[in-house]
């Protein structure tokens, strides 16, 4: 089954797996081999012609500062399901996370907003420690901090429906609502703005079109 995944993602899988998502030293780049990998049971079917895409094009991810796992990346992309992710946002998660951290899961931000120099932000997706103690998760779990990050999401759903409008569905609610769920409180709300994620996971999205 692992090497039935390996040869759909048809991509080259680096030598760690979806469960270490260190990256080599830039002398070790090259190194590489398909290998059986530990914890992939969270994607035990291939991936379909689309997350192939959309992998695809989130390994050019142009913040990344050492090369991703496809794995990772599948097991990232493959939990958005579980929150009712419309079909028109597949990637989401992907298209933040290079946004905010290029897919290291150890990443730490925004060290100048605090007077210590130390970091405000830290993980796959640049989470605060509010984030952290509303959700109860390790912001330095990439699995975690991607369930906390959309569920924080949907639930600004229904609030957002009623601030913004009741006719909104679909995307255009998952959109709004996602601006009001990474943003801070604005009088009035945020309706008329859309995250800065989205319009990277715009572009992604004319490329595997």
């Amino acid at each position: 089954m692992i090497s039935t995944i390996l040869l759909s993602l048809t991509v080259f899988v680096p030598l760690w797996g979806p469960t270490d998502v260190t990256s080599p030293t830039r002398g070790e780049r090259g190194l590489g081999v398909f290998v059986p990998l530990l914890g992939v049971a969270e994607v035990p079917t291939p991936p379909s012609a689309l997350e192939r895409k959309i992998i695809a094009r989130a390994l050019k991810c142009v913040r990344m500062r050492k090369p991703a796992d496809p794995l990772f990346l599948l097991q990232l992309l493959r939990i958005e399901a579980q929150y009712g992710v419309p079909p028109e946002l597949r990637g989401m998660v992907l298209a933040a996370a290079c946004s905010e951290s290029g897919f290291n899961p150890r990443a730490e931000g925004d060290r100048h907003l605090d007077k210590r120099r130390a970091p405000k932000a830290i993980g796959l997706l640049q989470q605060w420690p509010w984030f952290e103690r509303a959700y109860r998760f390790d912001r330095r779990d990439p699995i975690a901090a991607t369930h906390a990050w959309l569920q924080h999401i949907r639930n600004h759903l229904e609030p957002t429906r009623r601030r913004c409008g009741r006719h909104l569905r679909g995307e255009r609610l998952w959109v709004k609502a996602w601006v009001h769920a990474v943003r801070a409180p604005k009088p009035g709300g945020r309706c008329d703005q859309t995250p800065k994620h989205y319009i990277r996971l715009q572009r992604w999205r004319r490329d595997w079109r």
